[in-house]
């Protein structure tokens, strides 16, 4: 990995946190961060239930709700028989007529018996609308002051040139739960784990040089 100027480290560290707060804030990035390899399908069968250490979460049971909201207009239950139907109102299992509108938890449950297969859509939308809510209870109050933190770094990137090196410098000792931010997820943003490691222990100046400094201010 080539060593990037100090701009191009400021850049990256602003980036990172910017990074870390939307997986942590934002329910399609934080859905999307547990795609894997891009592939939702692949995702459900390898992780019908979604879990670590702070929450729990049927992905595959959230796919039969999310399906049977989007089509339950599709679907009815034969009052003689209880036999499921889709776009009919005869029967075929016992050729009655009488019907009557499918229930969610109903065609939910269903779908998730007859080991339904769920287009992308829904895997992305469950996951979103119900998977994002239950992490966010789970860990809100775990979080919440490592999210106030890195929302008062990011407003510093926003000032004038030296308040971009104080934030940087301030960025490189944010914590999350399980380490330090810039150097947990600066991969994500090109940084080198080496790199940010030096620059927490031995400061901007003795990494980057007090010359590149001065360019940075005066630009």
């Amino acid at each position: 990995m080539n060593t990037p100027t100090l701009s191009e480290y400021i850049d990256a560290t602003r980036d990172t946190l910017q990074y870390w707060l939307d997986i942590h804030t934002n329910p399609e990035k934080w859905a999307q961060e547990w795609n894997i390899d891009d592939d939702w399908q692949y995702t459900l069968k390898t992780c019908p239930k979604i879990e670590n250490s702070y929450f729990e979460f049927d992905l595959k049971a959230a796919c039969a709700k999310e399906y049977a909201r989007q089509c339950l207009h599709t679907f009815r239950i034969c009052s003689k028989c209880g036999d499921m139907l889709e776009d009919q109102y005869t029967c075929e299992n016992c050729g009655s007529e009488r019907t009557r509108k499918a229930k969610i938890g109903e065609l939910s449950d269903w779908l998730s018996e007859i080991e339904a297969v769920y287009p992308d859509d829904v895997i992305e939308n469950a996951m979103i609308k119900q998977g994002f809510k239950v992490y966010r209870v789970a860990i809100k109050d775990v979080i919440a002051p490592v999210i106030g933190e890195v929302k008062h770094c990011l407003k510093q990137f926003k000032g004038a040139s030296d308040q971009w090196l104080q934030a940087a410098t301030w960025a490189n000792h944010i914590c999350h739960v399980n380490g330090n931010i810039v150097r947990d997820y600066g991969d994500r943003c090109g940084l080198d784990y080496d790199l940010v490691n030096r620059v927490s222990q031995e400061s901007l100046s003795a990494v980057f040089g007090q010359e590149e400094i001065d360019e940075y201010l005066a630009e």
